[in-house]
């Protein structure tokens, strides 16, 4: 019965409901209405996830990350109760990549390949540099050669003011992937972490940067890293990924 399921068991029953009633961006509340009986099993799941107690600062990215974690749809936010992908920062990288599951041997066995190769991290803070880079991002998302990830009529510009980004390279320095989190006091909540370019090695640099970004995150005080999407609208290929790299479902409440 609901009313003893654990937290976990709960995170992954609402997952399953995610998965068979999301994944590909459809407004929650019409998604609800169509499924009235699968709609109230997932709000029992809700009410059993763990709750994370937000308490947001105003500095840093402040605005960026408060409006994130409330999203923009008020009945949205209502109806699944804040609830949100959230990695908790661990200590150290190593604690990061420690494990024996499966997905933390890839991770461990994918991160050496790609520091074998010479990828590196360059933080970028010119304005012009950033603008070079948002120009490759933009190129790529509205040529993408997934449909479910084109854009056409990206709106990144926004992420010119954020304070860290964070961009992958090769040996040969061709930028691969862009990592844009927006950070204040303890929390962070990842506004842009997309690939430049359709390649095996920008798929390698997706999860090097992952631990990368970890270690930035880290260095900077941050305990929590969020999703700035909902769960529910999620693509099922970029949910399987978060969960890979230890990302989990809880109840953010925000505190005054």
């Amino acid at each position: 019965m609901t009313s003893l399921m654990s937290a976990a068991d709960a995170e992954r029953a609402l997952n399953d409901y995610f998965e068979k009633r999301g994944g590909h961006g459809h407004d929650a509340v019409r998604t609800a209405a169509r499924h009235p009986i699968d709609a109230i099993r997932a709000l029992r799941f809700i009410a059993r996830l763990s709750v994370i107690d937000a308490e947001l600062r105003t500095d840093g990215d402040a605005a960026l990350v408060r409006r994130g974690l409330e999203r923009t749809n008020p009945l949205a936010r209502r109806l699944i109760r804040g609830t949100t992908a959230v990695l908790v920062v661990p200590d150290t990288v190593e604690e990061f990549l420690a494990g024996s599951s499966e997905s933390k041997r890839s991770l461990r066995t994918r991160f050496n390949r790609a520091t074998r190769r010479g990828y590196h991290v360059h933080r970028t803070d010119g304005h012009e540099e950033r603008r070079a880079v948002l120009a490759l991002a933009d190129r790529y998302e509205r040529s993408h050669p997934d449909e479910l990830y084109r854009n056409q009529a990206p709106d990144n510009d926004y992420l010119l003011g954020v304070g860290t980004w964070l961009v992958a390279h090769d040996v040969d320095c061709r930028p691969l992937i862009l990592a844009v989190p927006a950070i204040s006091g303890e929390w962070a909540v990842l506004q842009h972490f997309k690939t430049l370019e359709s390649s095996d090695d920008a798929r390698l640099a997706r999860y090097w940067m992952s631990v990368e970004l970890v270690r930035e995150l880290h260095a900077q005080g941050v305990r929590y890293l969020a999703d700035v999407l909902s769960p529910i609208g999620l693509p099922n290929g970029l949910r399987d990924f978060q969960r890979r790299l230890g990302y989990r479902l809880h109840r953010v409440r925000i505190r005054p």
